[in-house]
């Protein structure tokens, strides 16, 4: 019950109260004690929220995630701030050589994004992503989804403008599996000859198998050598070089916290940026 319900709130005034008249209280009531050390996470495939103990959480945060010394490295506070200070140092490179080319109203968001998100708070943490969990309740032995959120980071500006670009890409290709759902839909809605064989494959940990090396090279001679890519680049109007450079900085400096921890991750992009 809250405020702004006058009419309800004179006809059964004890069950309503103003948030003018309420204060939040200095402490937790007793009943909310045990709850203390749980830890409300969301299901992965939206299958709704899981509360579970947050030594567990924690638990399985290192246990699934990052104890992989291939995919992060754990860094000090002071080395993650002269790493993204880096990253810092590239933003400005990026907006020195592509603003005209990505256009005034692109360069001015990523200048506000990184002005609002960044440089007006006073936190020594502003900037840094976090690290979240979603638990695969569907798996017979559960498992979690680490997801990085952009939200509020250093980067999200240039990754909103990146997951832009390669919309326009993915919007003229000519095939683009959205879920699982939209697959066996669209198989289903064709006739197939009857020796007709169908392979389908699970890829695990996808992201975090993205590699930089192969990935952006890939994308970049797509987009430069291919005839489609060619056509797509002139119709979009994108530019390969700006668009190469904001990829390798997303991808190079993909710092985030966890607690009270610091971390890179060194192998494929980030569940959560926004060019993904």
């Amino acid at each position: 019950m809250f405020a702004g319900k006058e009419k309800d709130a004179e006809e059964a005034p004890d069950l309503y109260i103003k948030s003018k008249d309420w204060e939040p209280p200095d402490a937790p009531a007793p009943c909310m004690q045990p709850l203390m050390n749980l830890e409300m996470e969301l299901r992965h495939k939206n299958l709704g929220p899981v509360i579970m103990d947050r030594e567990r959480y924690l638990d399985l945060s290192w246990r699934d995630h990052l104890s992989d010394r291939y995919t992060y490295q754990q860094l000090t506070q002071e080395e993650a701030k002269t790493s993204q200070n880096e990253a810092i140092e590239k933003l400005h490179y990026f907006f020195r050589n592509f603003d005209t080319k990505i256009g005034f109203d692109n360069t001015n968001f990523i200048k506000r994004m990184l002005q609002y998100n960044f440089t007006d708070s006073d936190s020594d943490d502003c900037g840094f992503p976090w690290m979240y969990l979603l638990a695969k309740i569907h798996k017979p032995k559960l498992k979690t989804h680490a997801i990085i959120s952009y939200s509020g980071s250093l980067l999200e500006g240039l990754g909103r403008w990146v997951d832009k670009e390669l919309k326009k890409i993915t919007a003229r290709l000519p095939y683009i599996a959205k879920d699982s759902k939209s697959i066996v839909v669209d198989l289903r809605a064709k006739r197939w000859p009857a020796a007709t064989s169908i392979f389908t494959m699970d890829a695990v940990s996808m992201y975090t198998n993205i590699h930089l090396g192969h990935t952006l090279p890939i994308i970049m001679k797509f987009l430069t050598s291919h005839p489609k890519g060619l056509a797509i680049k002139k119709a979009a109007n994108i530019s390969v070089s700006a668009l190469e450079h904001a990829l390798e900085l997303i991808m190079s400096y993909n710092l985030f916290k966890f607690g009270d921890c610091y971390f890179l991750q060194l192998a494929g992009t980030a569940m959560g940026a926004s060019s993904n």
